[in-house]
């Protein structure tokens, strides 16, 4: 990558690292290196505005924060906080073994042709 220069930085986080990107905006550790956060699923609310926010979160998640000159929220319609595999959602310590579980269950349910 020699020769490249970066023109724009553009630092995003969904979830616990949304949550520790806000206590990286309200703590003022951007020095001017960043031109804008982008962070779903989580964060806020958010106290420094010298960079631009765009956040989004999942349906229900908005949060008790106004919309600004730096800062804007969007929810997105329909969507969870975390994305469904075979029937179950991918976080959580079982949720193979729940995935496995159910795959079993409608494999044996379903009738020979």
């Amino acid at each position: 990558m020699r020769g490249m220069r970066v023109r724009h930085a553009v630092i995003t986080g969904a979830s616990q690292s949304a949550s520790l990107l806000t206590t990286f905006v309200n703590d003022g550790y951007n020095r001017g290196q960043i031109d804008v956060y982008v962070i779903t699923r989580g964060g806020g609310p958010f106290d420094d505005f010298s960079t631009p926010i765009f956040q989004v979160n999942e349906e229900d998640n908005l949060p008790d924060q106004a919309d600004n000159r730096h800062y804007v929220v969007w929810e997105e319609a329909g969507t969870a906080h975390a994305p469904a595999v075979g029937g179950t959602t991918t976080s959580g310590p079982s949720s193979s073994a729940t995935s496995s579980r159910t795959t079993r269950r409608t494999r044996s349910t379903r009738r020979a042709p």
